[in-house]
Formats: structure tokens, C-alpha cells, sequence
């Protein structure tokens, strides 16, 4: 009989207050192997060359905003992150019967080279945005945000969810392996 590995998901929060919902969520084994591996290989496709030329504060190998929207792949990806995003939301909120919905509007991939890094910026227009690394070398690889003064050690299969308007950057890689991973911003609507 096969043995069966359970991956162990452990949530990270980075924020001011116990009370405040305006925080950073890591989760670490965010997916399971065969998926995590199905995304890195679709994602690598997509990001061979630079369809932003570097205009963006991605100074890596990026895909349009709205490339990942198009492929049926990611969405099982995009709705577990929404229910994730729920959760946080009904967790952290008095009003806990309150329905609401996620709308991710863009959807990108990165892969980011030796040398390459993210500027630092945030996503204003967005409630929500999150982060989700498929592959990352061991080595300095670190997410960090201003506000909470935190820099995280980046892992594969971690994901971090944070406010729109919460300012983030990526360091510098030096590594000869990507680092590959994708992001995306969610508007959240409450439903009455």
C-alpha cells in the first residue's frame, strides 16, 4: 500500500494590532506536489521572454496583467486562495454572516533571473492582492513590507495575502535557478 504524505499548511501573520484586519497572511504547503509542479511548468512557459519590457516594477521576465485569467489551470489556484481570503475576512470582522465575494481582475506571472528584483510598490486600486511563490532558490531570497517592517524568507508553495495598498519588494536574486511565482489583485465585494 502506497504511504499517503500529508502536507502540513502553517499560517504566518505579520501585523500591528491582534484586532487589525489590515495584515499579511503566509501560508507555507499552500498546494499539494503534483499541482505546485503543473503551475511552476505552465508558469515558466508563459514567462520565457518579457512581455512587460521591464515597465513595471517587476525587473524580471513578467507576462501581461491579465495573461493568467486565460488559462483554465489556474483556476482552481485563484479559488482556493478566495475561500482563504474569506476565511482571514470572517475571522478578523464582527460581522461573520456577512457574504462577500473576490473578483480577481489581473493575474500575472514572474520569473525572476540572476540580478532581477521587484521595486518597491503596492496595488493601490486593489482590496487585496496576494503573492505565491512556485520555486525558490535557496538562497537570500526575501518578500519585505514596509509597514510591518518584516522581511519573510521566501519558500516554494508559500503564499502571502496582504492589503492592496500594503508596500512590498522582492531582493535582488543570486541564484543560477528562477525564482518563479505569481500575483494577482482582488477586489472584494460584500454581498447583502
Amino acid at each position: 500500500m502506497a504511504e499517503k504524505i500529508i502536507q502540513m499548511k502553517k499560517l504566518n501573520l505579520f501585523q500591528h494590532t491582534y484586532k487589525s484586519i489590515y495584515s499579511v497572511y503566509n501560508i507555507t504547503n499552500f498546494l499539494d506536489d503534483k499541482y505546485l509542479e503543473l503551475l511552476l511548468d505552465k508558469t515558466i512557459s508563459l514567462t520565457e521572454k518579457d512581455s512587460m519590457n521591464r515597465s513595471s516594477n517587476v525587473q524580471a521576465n513578467m507576462t501581461k496583467y491579465n495573461e493568467l485569467l486565460k488559462h483554465e489551470e489556474y483556476k482552481k489556484f485563484f479559488s482556493s486562495v478566495c475561500e482563504y481570503l474569506t476565511m482571514f475576512i470572517k475571522l478578523r470582522e464582527s460581522s461573520e454572516n456577512q457574504k462577500m465575494r473576490h473578483i480577481i481582475f489581473d493575474a500575472w506571472g514572474m520569473q525572476h533571473f540572476n540580478g532581477d528584483y521587484t521595486k518597491n510598490h503596492n496595488h493601490g486600486d486593489s482590496d487585496w492582492s496576494f503573492v505565491f511563490y512556485l520555486r525558490a532558490p535557496a538562497t537570500d531570497n526575501y518578500i519585505h513590507f514596509d509597514e510591518f517592517n518584516k522581511f519573510s524568507l521566501i519558500k516554494a508553495n508559500d503564499l502571502y495575502i496582504f492589503p492592496g495598498l500594503c508596500n512590498h519588494a522582492v531582493n535582488r536574486l543570486s541564484s543560477n535557478i528562477s525564482r518563479v511565482s505569481l500575483s494577482a489583485n482582488i477586489k472584494t465585494e460584500y454581498l447583502f
